[in-house]
């Protein structure tokens, strides 16, 4: 944690901790020089008279979280806790930064993954379940943007007299893009975007940048107009022989990483997979393998997660992966399995939790609600601190509840230490053997010992 000590008259800095100098890039030296706002440490000025109002109304802030700017000027996520001291007739604040930025990161991943296996079974559910071609390619565009959350999808076929490749159906925010632009599998520029490039080399391809890469000058303008800022087009087969792609915007620069590659290639391959099995039964089959291997990678995903994964329904616990059964100190998941969840819940928490399930129970299905922070029992009577991100599924076409839970107890220690450490300061200031007091300037006693 990075702790200072500072004035709360004018902010100036009167002390600072190793891990201060660490995370912020600033040395002891330059940090004692200047006050909290001369190091430009908070990034939005809205946040810190947030934390000044914050204290002088309540004294304390505990856990908030703030960005703010190392001395290189490079970004981090913070937990923000800051206590009001009076020592000596003078006004002190004692605050620490807890650097999150990697936790942040990790999250920011781990939740652009899960919409991706979200798409992915989405995809595959539509594959199964629909059996018209266009109903298909509409629904797949549909899920990419609701699922996927990509600001727009479109799905075209190559003319093969034309070379033209005609959008067929798209969803998301289009906005007549579509009828505005002309894309060919031709080795010109009208075709060495994305799109034609992906046809006529029968891969992925991206752009990281649309303002900037050469070869979407075609369609840069109109693209930018839309918000459109990176995209992927995905090829996909009819009878081995490639057809279409399809196509997925961003509004974000650098959006779709080598592992998102991985996991859209699945996308195409099942489209080709579907398109073909409309027109032989055994291609359904093939299908199914698909679909099967699809779930099978899913479920070694969750199984082998750094993260504490479980499922209810009906308020029983049907489903543990290996992290759960560890974090809670069971023996084997049948220890786990087929217990009630409110059973993992310490009683200080079952209240609220249970107010949160009637939550999880009427939210949407694949939305996560946010994390929040709960106090569990392992199995050999052992508080635990946790965060949980909590998200409603289908299972079996069922509706159950998927929890994924990180173990904060050493955190929580950190906080209980300091909390103490503040406790003692008041004792001190309580005890003395001296009368104190805090008045304001018109002489009114605000506080005394």
């Amino acid at each position: 944690y990075a702790i200072t000590i500072t004035s709360s008259a004018d902010s100036k800095i009167l002390d600072v901790n190793g891990a201060f100098t660490s995370i912020s890039g600033f040395s002891r030296e330059e940090a004692l020089q200047n006050s909290i706002a001369g190091l430009n440490l908070w990034t939005n000025t809205e946040d810190r008279e947030f934390v000044i109002s914050s204290l002088k109304k309540n004294k304390s802030i505990s856990s908030h979280e703030f960005v703010f700017q190392k001395k290189d000027g490079t970004l981090m996520t913070g937990l923000y806790s800051a206590q009001m001291l009076f020592l000596d007739g003078e006004t002190l604040i004692l605050s620490s930064i807890n650097d999150i930025t990697d936790r942040k990161i990790a999250e920011e991943q781990l939740e652009h993954v899960g919409r991706l296996y979200a798409l992915l079974s989405q995809i595959n559910q539509a594959v199964v379940r629909i059996h018209d071609r266009q109903t298909l390619l509409q629904t797949i565009c549909n899920v990419a943007v609701q699922y996927g959350h990509f600001k727009m999808a479109w799905i075209g076929i190559v003319d093969d007299n034309t070379e033209v490749i005609n959008p067929i159906c798209h969803a998301g925010y289009e906005e007549g893009y579509l009828k505005n632009i002309v894309i060919t599998r031709t080795d010109d520029t009208s075709g060495r975007g994305p799109v034609g490039s992906s046809i006529r080399d029968n891969e992925i391809k991206i752009c990281h940048d649309i303002a900037l890469d050469p070869n979407m000058k075609p369609w840069r303008e109109e693209a930018l107009k839309r918000g459109y800022r990176s995209s992927i087009a995905v090829p996909f087969k009819i009878k081995n022989e490639i057809v279409g792609t399809i196509n997925l915007y961003a509004s974000e620069l650098g959006f779709f990483s080598e592992d998102e590659k991985i996991l859209l290639q699945e996308i195409g391959e099942d489209i080709s997979f579907a398109l073909d099995a409309m027109d032989a039964e055994n291609e359904r089959i093939s299908t199914q393998i698909a679909l099967q291997e699809s779930e099978l990678k899913y479920r070694e995903f969750v199984e082998n997660s750094p993260e504490a994964i479980s499922i209810y329904a009906d308020g029983k616990i049907v489903y543990v992966n290996k992290e759960c059964v560890r974090l809670m100190r069971a023996k084997s998941k049948d220890e786990l399995v087929g217990l009630s969840v409110v059973e993992y819940i310490h009683p200080d928490n079952r209240e609220a939790v249970s107010e949160r399930m009637q939550v999880v129970a009427h939210s949407d299905t694949d939305e996560s609600l946010p994390l929040v922070e709960e106090k569990y029992i392992r199995m050999d009577g052992t508080p635990m601190y946790v965060e949980v991100k909590a998200m409603a599924i289908m299972l079996d076409d069922k509706p159950a509840v998927q929890l994924t839970a990180r173990d904060i107890s050493d955190r929580k220690s950190t906080e209980e230490a300091l909390e103490n450490s503040r406790k003692e300061l008041k004792a001190i200031y309580d005890y003395a053997p001296v009368m104190m007091c805090v008045v304001d300037e018109a002489g009114g006693l605000l506080f005394a010992n």
